[in-house]
């Protein structure tokens, strides 16, 4: 984790503004990087516009050694000091509403590039919405839209329980162009005041942002979460998602969600039952005002600038009803803390300690990972990035997950990977490998398998390194991973869809994206 202040380039919005509004034609192409192995230079790659390179490799067909077809590597390096570019995040029009990456970006004057960002997960509906949840802390504008996740530690009780988790996610944050690579950590809470910012009457924990109460998915938010879940293998899948049922939950929703609030019960599945509680819903207008309570929850709209809560539970409920009353004040208090960094010592005292925060303003998005890959210039080891979902041997055999069996040096990972770093000049490094970019429409799974392709997550660490990074994190990967430059996508389509009973090659729909903007202007 690179903990040294950021140097905050007042100038380099200004600083070649102009230069933007020239075709990106007009610069030529890209002087070719230092030669890596297994990797082949395509001399087309662009200069997308002044601080923003885009390099296109091919993997050397000779070193192939099983694969199908050789890989296929984009590398975009943005650097704010020499354009006026700033890196972003976008979720598209809503946080709760999955699009692709390029949906995300979709405007008249489209970024000069943008990939695939967070984990997210779908908030399984059974309303006809196809909703999405964050897995993990998110926030654009300063506004979090998912919470932080968890893990469990310490031994487990005579029932199996933990008794405490570890706090802290891998996560980037992004603002003024430059990114911040450390464990993070959220803190959400309300406050109940009877009058605009007045003096606090009650105070409660949230347990999450713009999802089901009751259910979450991906990862444990708290020790409840952790406690309280199952892995179900939904109708139409093979593979089992873990469900973390938190019986006793309060849950904000707000401006940016955009679809309507979600009623009970909406995961029908039997072994899922942490969303079947009535529940207590209140709405929150834009000066902080407390509504009347609903009668139920769900199908609520929640406008720009205020918010809904949902509560579950004897706990969460009765706290609501006894304090959230109609004609009091309520306001959402957001904390990330970095739990990467060392803690602030006090200019009281030298013995007192406080945490490191992030300070939450509109310059402040973020993005999350559960994997970093490099580290105040120390990479992580083979042994900690050996994460592989789609194994196969020197043969092109499928072998399973890397839990499975001990991996082979000559094992292949097929997973699609995108992955962010910094270098030492602070230039932004976003990288994805995948399969060939349009390949013929498979005729299985297994033979979309082979196609999509992928690597370890130690070889994009290495190619980090070989670029300089000296911090750097995993992105989502798998089907999600996707690359565009001026709205156009420059990586294979890694994810698959039945289309008339037929499978098709398609681009995933996800939660959010990192974009590099143009003329250090974001998106709208």
């Amino acid at each position: 984790m690179n903990h040294t202040p950021r140097k905050l380039i007042a100038t380099a919005a200004a600083v070649g503004a102009m230069l933007l509004l020239t075709s990106p034609q007009a610069f030529g192409a890209e002087p070719a990087p230092n030669p890596m192995t297994r990797w082949i230079y395509h001399e087309d790659s662009s200069r997308l516009a002044p601080g923003a390179n885009h390099f296109r490799y091919t993997e050397d067909p000779a070193l192939l050694a099983g694969r199908t077809a050789p890989r296929e590597l984009n590398i975009v390096r943005m650097d704010p000091v020499a354009g006026a570019v700033r890196l972003e995040t976008s979720f598209g029009k809503k946080a709760g509403v999955a699009e692709t990456v390029r949906d995300q970006l979709a405007t008249a004057t489209p970024p000069l590039a943008g990939t695939n960002a967070s984990f997210a997960s779908y908030d399984r509906r059974g309303d006809g919405v196809a909703s999405m949840m964050f897995i993990g802390l998110s926030a654009r504008d300063g506004v979090i839209n998912g919470s932080s996740c968890v893990n469990a530690s310490g031994p487990v009780d005579a029932n199996g329980k933990y008794g405490s988790v570890t706090e802290g996610m891998q996560a980037t944050v992004l603002q003024y162009g430059f990114p911040y690579i450390s464990r993070l950590k959220s803190e959400l809470t309300v406050e109940v005041t009877a009058e605009p910012n007045g003096p606090v009457l009650a105070t409660h924990v949230l347990d999450d942002v713009n999802r089901t109460p009751g259910r979450a998915m991906g990862c444990a938010r708290d020790l409840d979460d952790v406690n309280h879940q199952k892995a179900i293998t939904y109708p139409g899948t093979t593979t089992a998602t873990t469900v973390f049922q938190d019986p006793d939950e309060l849950i904000v929703f707000n401006g940016n969600y955009g679809v309507a609030t979600p009623p009970k019960n909406l995961d029908t599945d039997p072994a899922v039952t942490g969303d079947d509680a009535d529940g207590t819903e209140i709405v929150i207008d834009q000066t902080g005002r407390i509504a009347a309570p609903k009668a139920g929850r769900g199908g609520e709209n929640v406008a720009a600038g205020g918010y809904a809560l949902q509560a579950i539970g004897t706990g969460s409920e009765t706290w609501l009803k006894a304090n959230a009353t109609a004609g009091r004040y309520l306001r959402v208090v957001q904390k990330v803390i970095d739990v990467g960094a060392p803690p602030l010592k006090s200019t009281q005292s030298p013995t007192v300690e406080a945490p490191r925060p992030i300070a939450l303003d509109e310059s402040t998005d973020i993005v999350s990972s559960t994997h970093g890959l490099i580290s105040d210039g120390v990479p992580r080891t083979n042994e900690d990035l050996k994460t592989c979902k789609r194994l196969y041997d020197k043969d092109n055999n499928s072998v399973g997950k890397v839990a499975q069996r001990p991996r082979l040096d000559t094992d292949f990972c097929r997973d699609s990977r995108t992955s962010i770093g910094v270098d030492e000049q602070g230039r932004t490094l976003l990288i994805t490998i995948t399969g060939p970019r349009d390949a013929a429409p498979p005729a299985t799974e297994a033979a979309a398998d082979k196609t999509a392709d992928g690597a370890f997550m130690w070889e994009v660490r290495d190619i980090l390194a070989h670029w300089g990074a000296v911090d750097a994190m995993n992105l989502d990967g798998g089907g999600s991973t996707t690359m565009v430059t001026h709205g156009v996508r420059q990586t294979g389509r890694t994810d698959t869809v039945l289309q008339d009973d037929v499978l098709q090659w398609a681009e995933r729909k996800l939660g959010d994206s990192v974009y590099v903007g143009r003329g250090g202007t974001p998106l709208p």
